[in-house]
């Protein structure tokens, strides 16, 4: 009975059917229990195999393969196979460690080059700044990884800023160009935030230092901020003198004025923290007197150059 059960190999539903059909004759006792425990061996037999299979195949993932075999010893903690079920166990999960560790550190990786693709995107001002901002929005959206995040949010709060102070200059250069159009036979808008006065032959900003910056300047500021100048591509920008200042102020058609009250000019007088310097208001009344005041006081600069 047994050599024909085992003549079935790896069949165990047809090594067992013999067992069964034998069981039918109705055996004797002793015969009987020990057939029972060889119906039990086999399917012991077979759930191992079919196990095996299991983890052999390579179209399933280890997770799935992890969780079997832990089921499996959980179920038979005595079994046959329990020392190559634990061997096969810790296999599986070695590897699955070596590969989630493998993956996050791809992961990291992937999150770094986004990051600095992201922050390499935020600098490039060739990007239109409200462009930039929705990109890095999104990017916040996404819930990105903390050590990235905080940062974002800091150069998310710069854009805004450059942003708002992007539309604050169009608007008062639309506000300037308006005003500019009066004097369209002397002035020509070179546009590119520059102005040519025909009559001199003098290109001066279209914005002023306050239009810019949207704060005053003391003496020294002004000087450094010509010197940084660079409107229209050119970095040759000073401060006028007074009568420069003066013809486009003092004698019509009046140069175009965002509000602020005078400006500096390149003449002093004096030296050191006592010096003073000529200013000429903006005020449009045809009179030009030689004021002037501290290099301490806070004032602002329409730049020009040649």
């Amino acid at each position: 009975l047994i050599a024909r059960a085992e003549a079935k190999g790896r069949d165990y539903s047809a090594a067992k059917q013999v067992y069964l059909e034998y069981l039918k004759t109705g055996p004797p006792p002793y015969l009987k229990g020990k057939i029972q425990n060889e119906i039990a061996r086999l399917e012991r037999r077979r759930q191992w195999q079919s196990l095996l299979a299991f983890v052999a195949d390579k179209n399933i993932d280890r997770a799935p393969k992890i969780e079997r075999l832990k089921a499996y010893l959980e179920a038979h903690p005595g079994g046959a196979y329990k020392g190559k079920a634990e061997s096969l166990l810790r296999d599986l999960e070695k590897k699955e460690q070596a590969a989630l560790a493998s993956a996050e550190v791809r992961r990291r990786e992937r999150e770094k080059r986004e990051w600095q693709n992201l922050s390499a995107m935020a600098a490039n001002s060739e990007i239109n700044v409200f462009e930039r901002i929705k990109t890095l929005e999104d990017y916040i959206e996404q819930g990105p990884p903390d050590r990235y995040l905080l940062a974002a949010k800091a150069k998310l709060k710069v854009l805004r800023e450059e942003g708002e102070r992007w539309t604050r200059l169009k608007n008062i250069e639309k506000q300037l160009k308006a005003q500019l159009k009066a004097g369209a036979s002397v002035f020509v808008d070179n546009a590119d935030g520059t102005v040519l006065d025909k009559r001199t032959g003098l290109t001066w900003c279209l914005l002023d230092s306050f239009d810019e910056l949207n704060r005053c300047l003391n003496f020294n500021g002004a000087v450094k901020y010509v010197n940084n100048l660079n409107t229209g591509g050119h970095k040759d920008w000073r401060l006028p003198t007074a009568r420069e200042l003066a013809l486009i102020y003092k004698s019509k058609p009046f140069f175009p004025c965002s509000g602020q009250r005078w400006y500096w000019t390149s003449e002093m007088l004096g030296k050191g923290m006592t010096a003073k310097v000529y200013i000429v208001n903006s005020k449009r009344d045809g009179i030009f007197k030689m004021d002037n005041t501290s290099v301490r006081n806070c004032g602002t600069v329409r730049a020009v150059r040649k």
